[in-house]
């Protein structure tokens, strides 16, 4: 595998990353073999919790990159002006480049050191007995984020499970221990990337054993047994394994209520907030992760002389969003009238939004704090898993608890149709783009619903409409891998 081989002399790399984090210089060694991770540095727990620190930090700036806005860049609910970045327009317009790359790169960079820690784990727990707890811990974690590395490399450079009647479709090479010089995998069936998705989370919930998540907003950015369950709901949708995912949302949700008000903007903006509903998110601070922020709350006001002065923002909500918000309700909304900013430049309106503005830490380190799971998704992904098993009255109770929360209401002055399917549809598939709109969902809930991408009209991309199923859907698998690695195949079209 081509980026394996460069991830090996990346190991220098990663290692520098994680001393700046743990001041642990014996964190890798690169061996003559190819071996990225000697034993010797796994032979102590401060190797080992060195290790874990890594993986972190590695998967945190995966998603505090561009890829936590590609699924949004590349919908329906964003739109760019040409004074966007290159990168950002190109995944907005769909060109055919080697974008992908790097998350290709990042992610299987991370599974490296990963798959060592759960590796080298067994041996220190014959060394440190007195410290089991502690590393079934480090080793349910690392699960999780093998887990979760697996799922988006194979929404990258794969088609949604349903693709095909058996998922027998290519999704890409499972990596479950650190390669040598010479190793050259081929790609796994999406089926079996999910099988072993799965594998990875259950071990995990074992290894967690009784212990849940604590009431320390601390506690948010480890991985804990309740982001396991939240995992494997979403990990379940995707599959359409409905009773499965109803099963896991209702795990978290009967542990993470939902926020209300004032706590629901602080979940995005105060990130020391206690009183929050995610589940797992990636700690960004001191790490300045500033790429969000620039792209989704551009600085629309500059100061000139201690004037305000408004300009045009690059990145915008687009018109197919607002829509969705119904104008009588639009003033009591809080994710329209607290996260959806009106900007007025000149006679011309724009509308961005707020929910990175993060307020609470030194502007020195500005930084945003990537939110990978909560509680208002496992309400959205059992209201439609209830929904497909024709349990209109659960889904509509689980939709009407994000609309009521929204609206400041009791559920009970909600009022949802429990009797039309496909109203009820509707309205699911509207509250889901409105609760998780820039948070990394848009792209995946349109292709896995096998439904086609459909920009506004007033869209400023050269692309309006890309009908399902779409080769470019997929971003191409690196050039460099294929020409290194003879086992590896393209995608269609976009390699």
């Amino acid at each position: 595998m081509k980026n394996f081989k460069i991830k090996i002399k990346l190991s220098e790399l990663l290692l520098f990353l994680a001393v700046a984090l743990s001041s642990c210089s014996d964190f890798l060694e690169v061996t003559p073999t190819g071996k990225t991770v000697t034993p010797t540095a796994f032979s102590d727990m401060k190797g080992i919790r060195s290790a874990m620190a890594g993986s972190y930090y590695t998967m945190f700036r995966f998603y505090s990159g561009i890829y936590y806005a590609y699924p949004d860049l590349a919908a329906n609910m964003v739109s760019l002006s040409t004074t966007a970045s290159p990168a950002s327009l190109a995944l907005y317009n769909y060109e055919i480049e080697d974008l992908g790359a790097g998350y290709w790169g990042t992610l299987y960079e991370a599974l490296v050191n990963i798959n060592n820690i759960i590796e080298y784990q067994p041996a220190l727990l014959g060394k440190y007995p007195d410290s089991k707890t502690e590393l079934e811990s480090i080793k349910a974690q690392a699960l999780f984020l093998r887990a979760l590395s697996h799922f988006e490399l194979c929404k990258i450079y794969g088609q949604p499970y349903n693709y095909t009647s058996d998922a027998s479709h290519l999704g890409v090479p499972i990596e479950l221990i650190a390669p040598n010089f010479d190793h050259k995998p081929a790609r796994n069936s999406v089926k079996d990337v999910y099988a072993q998705i799965i594998k990875d989370l259950k071990d995990a919930e074992v290894l967690f054993g009784s212990s849940s998540i604590g009431t320390d907003a601390k506690t948010k950015y480890t991985v804990t047994k309740e982001a396991v369950y939240g995992l494997l709901s979403r990990v379940y949708l995707y599959m359409e394994d409905w009773e499965n995912t109803i099963k896991y949302a209702g795990y978290v949700i009967d542990r993470v209520p939902l926020v209300k008000g004032s706590d629901y903007v602080a979940m995005y903006r105060q990130l020391d907030n206690k009183e929050t509903e995610v589940v797992f998110r990636f700690n960004g601070s001191k790490n300045q992760g500033k790429t969000l922020q620039t792209l989704f709350n551009l600085t629309y006001k500059t100061e000139t002389g201690g004037m305000v002065t408004p300009v045009v923002p690059s990145a915008t909500v687009d018109n197919l969003l607002l829509s969705l918000f119904s104008p009588d309700t639009q003033s009591s909304d809080i994710r329209y009238n607290s996260i959806i900013e009106k900007v007025t430049s000149g006679s011309s309106v724009y509308y961005v939004t707020n929910k990175f503005n993060v307020t609470d830490n030194d502007p020195t380190y500005e930084h945003f704090n990537p939110i990978i799971l909560r509680s208002s998704e496992m309400y959205l992904n059992r209201a439609e898993a209830y929904l497909n098993k024709d349990d209109l009255s659960n889904a509509a109770a689980d939709v009407k608890a994000i609309i009521a929360r929204a609206l400041n209401k009791d559920v009970a002055d909600v009022t949802v149709t429990e009797t039309n399917k496909t109203e009820l549809k509707r309205i699911i598939e509207n509250e889901r783009a409105k609760e998780l709109c820039f948070e990394g969902h848009q792209l995946y809930d349109i292709t896995r619903r096998k439904q086609d991408m459909v920009r506004s009209i007033t869209t400023s991309s050269s692309i309006q409409k890309l009908t399902y199923p779409n080769d470019l859907f997929l971003k191409p698998i690196p050039q460099r891998e294929l020409d290194i690695n003879p086992d590896m195949v393209g995608n269609p079209t976009v390699n």
